[in-house]
């Protein structure tokens, strides 16, 4: 919640210790510590921090060997995308950004209302990234197919 109302260092503070729990508590496997891990991931791109690529890494590698069609791969995806931008390493997150937000897209019939946030923002990403590499033909299209 915190994450939402844009209260990114409670988001962190929080979501780390949470994680910390979980992996204690169910192991670094578990769908419940990898969706920490991607929250702490959000929160620390949120805040311009690139902390978040290696847990972002993990995420993503979990999700495209178990669960190749599960909408969070795509969400996670979009992050590590977001985090590659934020490091003006464009060439790499492009594919990333533009996965993650079609496959969220495709499946957003999966996806539970409340976490269409997720699809949100990898729409302004994509936005934000095209602005960020000077190509701003390319931005808006992305904000008039995004809204």
């Amino acid at each position: 919640m915190y994450q939402r109302e844009g209260k990114y260092a409670l988001a962190e503070t929080s979501t780390a210790q949470v994680l910390s729990w979980r992996r204690h508590a169910f192991g670094p496997d578990s769908p419940p510590t990898l969706e920490a891990a991607a929250g702490l991931a959000l929160a620390y791109q949120s805040q311009g921090k690139f902390a978040g690529e290696p847990l972002s890494r993990e995420v993503a590698a979990f999700y495209r060997t178990k669960r190749p069609d599960d909408w969070q791969r795509f969400r996670t995806e979009s992050l590590l995308g977001a985090i590659l931008a934020g490091q003006r390493r464009f060439a790499g997150a492009e594919p990333l950004l533009l996965e993650g937000y079609e496959g969220m897209a495709a499946r957003k019939h999966q996806i539970a209302v409340p976490d269409w946030y997720y699809l949100d923002l990898a729409g302004k990403w994509l936005v934000q990234f095209y602005i960020a590499w000077n190509k701003p033909e390319k931005a808006a299209e992305w904000k008039k197919r995004t809204g």
